[in-house]
């Protein structure tokens, strides 16, 4: 079987389960589960960004009181 033919699958506590024998709620759990990750993600990404943003300021600021 070619890897474009094998099936789909997830695995949770060390058990494999092919997605396609799976019920439309646990997919549809997938897709949660999936989301959730995702949001995470971005959320720690924004989270970098706003550190490497204050960061820039704070040297900004101390630029600006070091001159005055």
């Amino acid at each position: 079987m070619t890897e474009e033919n094998k099936p789909q699958t997830i695995t949770l506590d060390d058990k494999e389960y092919t997605i396609d024998d799976l019920s439309d709620k646990a997919k549809y759990v997938i897709e949660l589960m999936t989301s959730l990750q995702n949001k995470e993600r971005n959320l720690l990404m924004e989270m970098d960004q706003i550190k490497a943003a204050q960061e820039n300021l704070v040297g900004r600021f101390k630029s600006e009181v070091e001159d005055a």
